[in-house]
Parts: structure tokens; C-alpha cells; sequence
């Protein structure tokens, strides 16, 4: 019953405070303008987590009054000490909201966050109720609850899609802890349940109001510190297996944009359109479509993990059919960079790659020890075949050394180097593609270091600048 009065506490304070900050926020500027990954129709005002937090503080607060007779102190402890490292994570994201901070000032907040969180209680542990292992414990707790606050930060990009997940996340928490009777836990999810409730009414497309970084980003630490406790005062590796399934979207849709972002070699900050979210609307979906497809399978996600963590008999079988469900949904996602790495392994293509790079690794080696430019030519003469080319020619500093191809008409890459100098490698078209420009690069960094210092900064880097038969007009330097 008292956890029902908090819920509704919790709702109604959501429903009531939502439109008044909206309106506020509206009025002092703090809004999304529609640009080309926002687009929804006009500005929308990006601070509506502030209603979801007061309302989640205060049915705390109560839960803390009516349970104050039920819970023992360290419960109740650890219950003040969670909210207290969710409202810094909550302050760091309205500072965001209203000033625009760097990323690294975020970060800096949540893992301030994360240590009180640890020091409350909050803990992973190899080994269950061990303090041996604290050092281990430390780091992936920190990273844990970083992880979960970022990954609902990034989904939180489609009306209703992050209020809604984690809906589903802390009703899934919130039936395992009513399950195994642990009333602590259960009166930390039930006041967030109530709130997004709340919020979502106004949050589902089209939305009048956004979470914000102030909301994604606490809602996010909270189901991360949920997640630990579930079950017991502290979570083992293996029994964390159970939080990750019911916190699966946010999780799986951070690691592909991470992993998506080091393939193409872009910053794991820098913001695109490649989420799960982003995909589904590509793929033709509506954004209330997409939102409905991606609650299913957070459904789905809730389901298995309530399995996982009940039926400990099937436990591994349980969590491979998991896993094989999650990759089946990103196959067909149509990503492709994981195309274009899938086909590079199972062609050898990657290999290949790996073996050419150190192969120009050792001709970089073996060219930083000749002692004259002859001795240099000799050595990247020499290696040319090797690379692909059929010869090249050098002019430095009035000097001229050839290996011409015994073909007709060859392509030919010139890379001027500076003035007069320059390099030219040639290679059959007709018979092979492009071959290695990284043996072409390496050669052209080291006779550039045997011109005069003055010349050095001004030589360019090596791009081809012509492809055409010998014979043809060369492009000056």
C-alpha cells in the first residue's frame, strides 16, 4: 500500500510540474531548434527532467518517512546516498541544458556521482559480499554507472524513446525486487515509475517537451544503480547478467555507435545518425512506429532477464538465446561498417591489410638506417615489386634516379615533393588495382627528410595528383 501512495505521489507531482517548466522553459530560451539530426517541427524546450527529478525526490522523501520504521539504517542509508549522486549527475546535465558545457565537465559530474554511489553501497563485486576484491570493484562500478548514464543520454534522440525504455527498464527492476521481496529496492524504482508515467504524457510524439540532458542523463544512473542492486546489497559479474538483458536498448545502442564511430576512425563524441532509432526511420518507419518497435524489444529484453534471473538451472541457455536475438536485430539493421568488417574477415581482406601495414612498417625501419640517398633508393627500388609497382623514378636536388617499368604506357602516380623534385610511381592498370600508396607515402616521407631544412615544411602530403600514361602532361608542383 505505501509503495502504491508513493507511485501515485510521484505521478501526479510528474503530471502537474511537467507543462509549468515546459512553459518556463519555453519563455527563457532553453529549447532543441530543429537542425539536421532534431526534426521535430519547431523548438522544443529541453529541461522537462526537472519535473521528473522533483517528483522522484520528493516520493523519496516520503518513501523515507513511511518506511522509516520498516528498513533497517544501512538500507535507508544507501537509499539517501543513491538519490544524493543522482542529483549531482541531475546538476551537471541542467548545467548542460542551459550553458552547453563540454563533454569532459559531464563526465567529470558522473563520476563524481559514481564515487558517492560506491561509497553508499552501490557496488560490483567478483566474489560475492568480499572486500578483496576492491580495487577490481571500484572501476567497474564507475564504469558501469557512466556507461548506463551516457547510453541513455544517447537514445534520448525520438519523442518518447528514453522515457519510455526506461520505463520498461525500472517496471522490470521493480517486479524482480516485489519478487524477492526487497522492499529497499523496491521503494528506490517504484518513485522514477511513477514520474515517467507522468512525463511521458507530454514526452510521446509529438512532444512538447524533451528530457534533456538533466533527465536522460539521471535516469540513465539510477537504473544503473538499480541494476546493481537488484536482488541483494550488491551485485557478482554473473548475477549482473540479468541487469545488462533489462537495460539492453540503451546498452547495445551505445556500444554499436562507439564501435561504429573507432571503425570509420571518428570520435566516439562526435554525434551522427546512425542509432538504432535513426536506422528504424531509415529503414521507412514512423517515428511512432519506430518508437512502438523499439518498446517491443525492450519488452522482450525485460522478459528475458526476468527469466535469466529466475530460473537459475537455464540460466546459460537463456542468455545465449539472448545474445543470438540481439545480433539477429543488428544484422538486419543494415549497418555498414559492420558489412564492410564482416566481409574484410571472411574474405582474408583484413588480414591483408594487416600484413601490408607491417610490411610497410619493416620498410620504414629498414629506410630510417640507410646512411645516403643512394643507399635510399637502392632500398625503395628495390622493395617497389614488392608493393605493387612496377618501377618509379626520383628527382631530388638536382639529382635523378629511374627504374622504369619494361611495359608500354604504365599509370603513374607524381608526387611532387618541393620546387622541382618529385616522385613517380607507375604501376599496370590493366592488370591490377591501385597497389599500396602507403609504401608510396613512406618513401616520400623519407627523401623529403633529405632536402634542405627550408624545403622540408613545404612539402605536401602525398596524395595522388595525376593517374594517366607516362607520356602524358605532368600537373606542376
Amino acid at each position: 500500500m505505501y509503495l502504491f501512495a508513493i507511485a501515485v505521489v510521484s505521478f501526479l507531482l510528474a503530471f502537474v510540474l511537467t507543462p509549468l517548466i515546459r512553459n518556463y522553459a519555453r519563455k527563457r530560451g532553453f529549447v532543441d531548434v530543429p537542425d539536421e539530426r532534431r526534426r521535430h517541427a519547431r523548438p522544443v524546450p529541453r529541461t522537462g527532467g526537472i519535473g521528473i527529478f522533483a517528483a522522484y525526490l520528493a516520493a523519496t522523501a516520503l518513501g523515507q518517512y513511511l518506511f522509516s520504521n520498516v528498513l533497517p539504517a544501512a538500507s535507508l542509508t544507501m537509499v539517501l546516498g543513491v538519490a544524493g549522486a543522482a542529483l549531482i549527475v541531475f546538476v551537471t546535465g541542467l548545467w548542460d541544458d542551459i550553458r552547453h558545457i563540454s563533454p569532459s565537465w559531464k563526465l567529470a559530474g558522473q563520476f563524481a556521482a559514481a564515487n558517492v554511489a560506491f561509497v553508499s553501497g552501490v557496488q560490483i563485486h567478483v566474489v560475492h559480499n568480499s572486500s578483496v576484491d576492491l580495487w577490481i570493484s571500484y572501476p567497474l562500478t564507475v564504469f558501469w554507472l557512466i556507461a548506463c548514464s551516457n547510453a541513455f543520454n544517447l537514445i534520448d534522440g525520438m519523442d518518447g524513446l528514453a522515457s519510455g525504455v526506461a520505463f520498461l527498464s525500472t517496471i522490470t527492476i521493480l517486479i524482480a525486487a516485489l519478487t524477492y521481496e526487497n522492499t529497499g529496492l523496491a521503494m528506490l524504482t517504484v518513485p522514477l515509475a511513477g514520474a515517467l508515467i507522468g512525463f511521458l504524457r507530454y514526452n510521446f510524439a509529438p512532444a512538447t517537451v524533451f528530457l534533456g540532458d538533466c533527465g536522460s542523463l539521471s535516469i540513465g544512473f539510477l537504473l544503473g544503480c538499480y541494476g546493481v542492486l537488484w536482488g541483494h546489497k550488491s551485485a557478482t559479474l554473473l548475477g549482473m547478467t540479468a541487469p545488462v538483458m533489462a537495460l539492453a536498448v540503451p546498452l547495445v545502442d551505445t556500444s554499436l555507435a562507439v564501435i561504429r564511430r573507432v571503425l570509420r576512425g571518428q570520435s566516439v563524441f562526435k554525434a551522427d545518425r546512425g542509432h538504432i532509432h535513426h536506422r528504424l526511420q531509415d529503414l521507412g518507419l514512423s517515428v511512432r512506429t519506430s518508437t512502438f518497435v523499439i518498446y517491443g524489444v525492450g519488452a522482450a529484453a525485460a522478459f528475458f532477464s526476468i527469466i535469466a534471473h529466475s530460473n537459475h538451472r537455464h540460466h546459460a541457455l537463456v542468455v545465449i538465446l539472448f545474445v543470438f536475438a540481439i545480433s539477429f536485430g543488428i544484422r538486419h539493421l543494415g549497418y555498414a561498417e559492420f558489412d564492410v568488417t564482416r566481409r574484410l574477415v571472411t574474405s582474408g581482406g583484413l588480414q591483408r591489410i594487416v600484413g601490408e601495414q607491417v610490411k610497410v612498417e619493416a620498410f620504414r625501419v629498414q629506410l630510417a638506417a640507410v646512411q645516403s640517398l643512394a643507399d635510399g633508393w637502392q632500398q625503395a627500388s628495390s622493395k617497389a615489386k614488392e608493393f605493387g609497382f612496377a618501377g618509379m623514378t626520383l628527382r631530388i636536388s638536382g639529382r635523378t634516379f629511374e627504374h622504369h617499368p619494361f611495359v608500354e604506357e604504365p599509370a603513374v602516380i607524381h608526387i611532387p615533393l618541393a620546387a622541382d623534385d618529385y616522385l613517380e610511381f607507375y604501376y599496370i592498370a590493366a592488370e591490377q588495382p591501385t597497389p599500396c600508396l602507403a609504401f608510396a607515402e613512406a618513401t616520400r616521407l623519407h627523401f623529403a627528410g633529405q632536402l634542405q631544412p627550408r624545403l622540408v615544411a613545404q612539402v605536401p602530403a602525398a596524395q595522388p595528383r595525376v593517374l594517366e600514361p607516362v607520356g602524358a602532361e605532368q600537373i606542376p608542383a
